[in-house]
């Protein structure tokens, strides 16, 4: 069965204030591309809804329903608008140069290793968030997901949290155990 532009539940969600500004806002907060429209989402949330109808899916609360849509949308584009982020030719070399302890200009061999040796000081947990951020360029919002278990959900904001934990540890152990040139 297609359902026409007419039907009630879809016109009421096309026609919904409420979500057209949920959209508005989420696109303002996240903004995860310049060719990612409230048009693209309100459209992309329609067919969505659309065949979730067609399943034979009960959808209660048709504008909540496709807030949600809205949501998940607007965040897949976001990650993929970070991931496709390109990072300069300069944090590249330097981010290779010591995951190989490479000498560079901007570092003597004998620091590489001193910060190498330093990370294996954190304790696991951070060690992994440092691997995963600084080395694998992993986002806060993935590694959220890395650190969360069956029983306990992580969110972005936790996990910044522990990678400042993590960063501040580093910095302390680099700098309180320094050697002396």
């Amino acid at each position: 069965m297609i359902h026409q532009p007419h039907d009630p539940e879809v016109l009421q969600v096309m026609q919904s204030q409420a979500l057209s500004a949920h959209i508005k806002y989420r696109l303002y907060i996240l903004k995860p591309q310049p060719n990612v429209s409230r048009e693209d989402v309100l459209h992309y949330v329609i067919l969505s809804f659309i065949e979730a109808i067609e399943s034979g899916r009960e959808v209660r609360n048709p504008v909540a329903y496709c807030k949600r849509i809205a949501e998940r949308y607007i965040i897949k584009q976001y990650d993929l608008c970070r991931q496709s982020i390109l990072v300069e030719s300069g944090t590249l070399e330097f981010l290779e140069n010591i995951r190989y302890q490479k000498p560079s200009s901007a570092f003597d061999t004998d620091d590489i290793v001193y910060l190498n040796s330093q990370i294996a000081r954190l304790k696991d947990c951070e060690r992994q968030i440092i691997q995963w951020r600084f080395f694998e360029n992993f986002s806060w919002s993935q590694i959220a997901v890395l650190l969360s278990s069956s029983t306990k959900v992580v969110s972005e904001q936790t996990a910044r949290q522990r990678g400042k934990r993590a960063l501040d540890a580093l910095r302390s152990l680099y700098v309180n155990d320094s050697p002396s040139y």
